[in-house]
């Protein structure tokens, strides 16, 4: 579990590092001895988790290393559909079924089917993020529920009456999957806020990360009781 969560956060320190230096054009603050470190602790432990895993398993991560890195280059996808979908694909998806695996070593139908409110919610947070980097590099105000206001209220509906459904049934006398429901509802409530300049943008992104923690943890704990 360490050596996952160590994976996880220094391919999205790496993917922070070159969205600033290739989208966003600021090499000053990314110097590249940082992105040394960053590669070398990323691949001693993606080194050490393979050994102790599914060669299935060690397969996914590693596509999923490389998808962090060919966003950018030599093939720039960012702000694409394919983009968008390898990213809800990656994130939403792939690295939920490889952090069951480690832990169970096994991947069941029924988590398979429990993953799905999970990627309905990347869904529409991965939609955020887009448009926010577009408004950062491009100084376009623009907002998930500017653009497509039915439909990401309708997905974000989907995942939390989905996850309900799916947490169910419940030995907590529904109190958690109420819970559940009422407090990711709650932390969705600021991404109608327009943002007015920069770094109300970049604070609204790190926001949406926050909000993808919490939704994941509710709804873990929503499956428990």
């Amino acid at each position: 579990m360490l050596l996952l969560f160590l994976i996880v956060v220094f391919g999205q320190l790496i993917d922070h590092f070159l969205y600033l230096r290739i989208d966003k054009q600021t090499p000053e603050v990314a110097p590249n001895v940082l992105l040394y470190v960053l590669e070398g602790i990323l691949l001693i432990s993606t080194i050490i988790f393979m050994f102790n895993s599914h060669w299935i398993i060690s397969v996914l991560l590693v596509f999923y290393i490389v998808f962090i890195h060919v966003q950018y280059m030599p093939f720039k996808m960012t702000g694409t559909i394919y983009h968008f979908l390898l990213s809800v694909f990656f994130n939403g998806f792939m690295m939920n079924v490889i952090a069951y695996n480690s832990q169970t070593f096994a991947v069941t139908q029924t988590f398979l089917i429990n993953t799905i409110p999970i990627v309905l919610m990347f869904i529409v947070l991965n939609l955020e993020v887009f448009n926010l980097k577009n408004i950062i590099i491009n100084f376009k105000q623009i907002t998930v529920f500017q653009r497509f206001p039915v439909v990401s209220l309708v997905v974000c509906a989907l995942a939390l009456l989905s996850g309900f459904y799916f947490s169910l049934p419940s030995s907590s006398y529904y109190i958690v999957q109420i819970l559940f429901v009422l407090l990711s509802a709650v932390t969705m409530l600021p991404l109608l806020v327009k943002t007015q300049h920069e770094k109300q943008t970049q604070n609204k992104m790190n926001y949406i990360h926050a909000v993808t923690l919490i939704f994941t943890l509710l709804y873990s704990l929503s499956q428990l009781y």
